[in-house]
């Protein structure tokens, strides 16, 4: 399992991405957060800006053809994506969010001992 991240400047891109990855069935529980973002200007200055925080949950072998469609569907607008490894998660839950995603989950579990 994954925790999906993506950061923009522009909220409406995200809230399209989770629309778009929510509808095809690869990604759980998304979620929109602004937070502030500090960087700096090309005068080396410091520069202090809103930005906006997609995060979702997902399997891990998902990434790939996540990143493909967002890259094919945003091209130059594409927000910073990357994942974290979710290592543990309540296996309830868990069930519960895998079967919410669009996937032969056969593939990836071998047993199911809780």
């Amino acid at each position: 399992m994954m925790a999906l991240h993506a950061h923009a400047d522009n909220e409406a891109i995200l809230v399209t991405m989770a629309e778009f990855l929510l509808m095809n069935k690869l990604v759980s529980r998304p979620s929109i957060t602004s937070a502030t973002k500090i960087s700096f200007n090309e005068d080396s200055s410091i520069c202090i800006s809103e930005e906006y925080i997609f995060k979702s949950i997902s399997k891990s072998v998902l990434f790939n053809k996540i990143n493909k469609k967002l890259r094919e569907r945003f091209k130059e607008n594409m927000p910073l994506l990357y994942s974290e490894l979710l290592i543990l998660i309540d296996p309830l839950q868990q069930d519960e969010i895998i079967s919410s995603l669009d996937l032969d989950i056969q593939r990836f579990i071998v047993s199911k001992n809780y």
